[in-house]
């Protein structure tokens, strides 16, 4: 990938918060018949961020996943970790979105601004921590949080990164590997992946006005 003169809508370029907007021809992919415009901006940025995280970190079934923030990207990570057959804990600030995210099949959520996150999902794993843990939120205390619940020989996710963003855990804690997602999947990435059921492309409708 060429990263000289590189533009990124939103970040780089001009953003999608208008109803319309201009775009070189070249950055353009066909919509699938089978996708809602809603579903196609959602998997074009939030969700194809959050399927990418989950392939990253190679999630699989019956591991325990917590997410930390559930905006557009980690309600998004929520929903496609359930539907990868994960144990999802979703933490989150937001009485709404934490009801949101029990709607969207997490298993657990946690108020951190009311409990100590890393101490409830060591209470909710036998003191083992979780085997994987994303962070949606951006924020240093969030990341920290997510690395110190990580299990010994886990993984840690950052999704997105922000500048300083230093995490330091103890040394007490081995993490196997602290993973930065900074990149957006393609609509085909997700095409054949858990979001292909009729439920979840309805509550993928849904993630672009969260």
């Amino acid at each position: 990938m060429c990263l000289d003169g590189a533009v990124a809508y939103g970040y780089g370029g001009h953003g999608a918060h208008a109803k319309h907007m201009r775009v070189a021809a070249h950055s353009l992919v066909p919509l699938p018949e089978e996708l809602s415009f809603p579903a196609g901006a959602a998997v074009a940025c939030g969700t194809g961020t959050a399927f990418g995280a989950l392939k990253r970190i190679g999630l699989k079934e019956n591991e325990t996943v917590a997410v930390f923030g559930q905006g557009p990207v980690g309600l998004s990570t929520t929903l496609l970790a359930a539907e990868m057959g994960a144990r999802v804990i979703a933490v989150e600030v937001s009485p709404e979105r934490r009801q949101l995210a029990l709607d969207w099949e997490a298993n657990v959520i946690i108020d951190p601004s009311a409990d100590d996150p890393v101490a409830a999902i060591m209470a909710l794993t036998d003191g083992q921590g979780a085997d994987k843990t994303i962070d949606c939120t951006s924020s240093v205390d969030a990341r920290r949080a997510a690395v110190q619940s990580t299990r010994v020989w886990g993984t840690a996710c950052m999704v997105g990164i922000t500048v300083p963003s230093v995490v330091r855990s103890p040394l007490s804690r081995m993490v196997r590997a602290i993973e930065i997602a900074l990149s957006s999947s393609k609509s085909s990435g997700v095409r054949g992946g858990p979001s292909s059921s009729s439920t979840t492309r309805c509550k993928i409708d849904c993630v672009a006005a969260r």
